[in-house]
């Protein structure tokens, strides 16, 4: 009996590839343009391979992956030879991402059901409670139970499709595990404590209000990573000192108003570990009045290219990188920004400010789209590991798309605003003196021209002192198309379009 074929490495996968759109010019299927677009996206997924950066192979394939899945969708490339060209990207992916702890897609074990109305058990939990009344504790007002597991223990004998669990003011020191939808309602994040995690491995619904998180162990405070899309509402609620996470979701819908996370703890074994808020793989996203302050890897990320968030009316200070994660230091996003959208992600922003975070404030790479306005980014400082110096910008726009409305880019240690590989447009805003006001790179898809007329002219650059070696424009290349009387061009649209916030 013949052995199986062995599957092919990731590198054999990217060369077909090549190989493939390679065929699909010759046979006139791609004219110059495309092929050479998608060429130059698949040469830089190979020289990451070749240097040993998985993770951003992955984000350069995912990329090459959405622009041919355009392409198919448009009619431009016949649907069998797009399929064969998108299962060979998503298995060169596949590969590489067996050998990273990064969060993969995670492939339901039974098809995905429609919830329906539910009707919750309501019992009540006093850690200080005394049974004067005799007879056992029931979950009652009168004999409430003690634990939280008791609770849980009486909602799964009862075969509840829901439970709601009151909590009375107290310490619960007790982690959550959810088998049914689930409401944990406290007495208020001042007087309700658990230290302990909430997780969610079984996509089921859960809503959280008035109590504070503490202490919690990895995976962290709330953790909802279900195969199956679910909802999560998060109100009045304190996170502090957890580990790896302070919230993390993968798909389905989320919603939290009044949350403060702080502390969140660093791990040397992923990027993002010590993050404040994760959303990833397809979460819808509705964010209101954070206060995301010194975690340990970032304020805010979102990732995925079905992810969409809206965050308002927040403040995100003093968030650390990650220095403990070295492998991938010296990539752009490697360790933490105070907001970051990646592998694309959408994030619209506005009413929230950054101030004093380290590596990076705003920070859209990979593919992601966000538009930021009526906002202040500020004092974002240089993050130092060893003799490496990294960051030190208050947003970076890598290999993304951003559009600015109204902000400020006050004071970073090194640049206010850096632009690589990316397209950007403002519709006005200022910007205070850094070492390098703005550092923008001139792409082929985005000309210097461009860059003047839709993100540098609607800036207004003040207090810049050349004695004090502070410029407030570097673009590369040098030479341009164009300084002055430049032609009109269109310029890049990131739409303010929360159409998922009405849900």
């Amino acid at each position: 009996m013949n052995p199986p074929p062995a599957t092919p490495a990731p590198h054999q996968l990217i060369a077909a590839l090549g190989n493939q759109i390679d065929l699909l010019a010759k046979n006139q299927q791609l004219n110059k343009g495309q092929h050479r677009s998608l060429s130059t996206k698949l040469n830089r997924a190979r020289a990451s391979l070749r240097n040993g950066k998985a993770e951003a192979t992955i984000t350069r394939l995912e990329i090459f992956s959405k622009e041919a899945e355009s392409l198919v969708a448009n009619g431009v490339i016949d649907d069998k030879s797009g399929t064969t060209l998108l299962n060979t990207a998503a298995g060169a992916i596949a590969g590489i991402g067996a050998t990273l702890k990064l969060p993969g897609v995670q492939t339901p074990p039974q098809p995905c059901v429609e919830k329906t109305p539910c009707t919750f058990l309501v019992l009540h939990v006093d850690a200080s409670a005394r049974n004067l009344l005799g007879g056992k504790p029931d979950g009652s007002t009168a004999r409430p139970y003690r634990r939280i597991s008791d609770a849980l223990a009486r909602a799964a004998g009862d075969k509840a499709c829901g439970v709601e669990i009151a909590l009375a003011a107290g310490r619960y020191t007790e982690s959550i595990v959810l088998t049914r939808a689930t409401r944990i309602i406290g007495a208020g994040s001042g007087a309700t404590f658990i230290a302990g995690s909430i997780l969610d491995r079984d996509s089921h619904d859960l809503s959280v209000s008035a109590l504070h998180l503490v202490r919690s162990p990895d995976p962290g405070a709330i953790v909802v990573d279900g195969a199956c899309p679910s909802s999560t509402e998060i109100t009045d609620v304190k996170i502090s000192t957890a580990t790896r996470n302070g919230i993390f979701q993968r798909g389905g819908s989320f919603r939290a108003s009044r949350v403060t996370v702080a502390n969140t703890q660093a791990l040397a074994d992923e990027r993002h570990a010590g993050g404040g808020i994760r959303l990833v793989d397809g979460v819808q996203g509705v964010l209101g009045r954070l206060f995301l302050h010194d975690n340990g890897s970032g304020g805010l990320s979102v990732e995925g290219f079905r992810t969409r968030v809206y965050v308002s009316q927040s403040t995100v200070n003093d968030n650390n990188a990650n220095l403990f994660f070295m492998s991938v230091a010296n990539e752009v996003g490697g360790l933490g920004a105070a907001i970051e959208a990646e592998r694309g992600a959408v994030l619209l922003a506005e009413f929230t400010n950054l101030r004093n975070n380290n590596f990076v404030g705003l920070l859209v790479s990979s593919g992601a789209q966000a538009h930021y306005r009526y906002g202040t980014i500020g004092g974002t400082t240089i993050a130092r590991a060893g003799f490496d110096v990294l960051g030190g910008f208050n947003a970076s726009i890598s290999v993304a798309t951003a559009e600015f409305d109204s902000i400020s880019l006050k004071e970073a240690e090194f640049v206010g605003l850096g632009l690589r590989d990316s397209a950007a447009t403002s519709s006005g805003g200022l910007v205070t003196p850094s070492p390098i006001g703005m550092s923008l790179q001139a792409g082929a898809d985005y000309t210097g021209a461009q860059l003047l007329q839709c993100l540098v002219h609607p800036m207004e650059f003040i207090g810049f002192d050349a004695d004090r070696g502070e410029l407030p424009l570097v673009m590369s290349p040098a030479v341009l198309p164009c300084l002055d009387g430049c032609p009109v061009l269109p310029c890049v649209s990131v739409p303010f379009d929360c159409s998922w916030c009405v849900r």
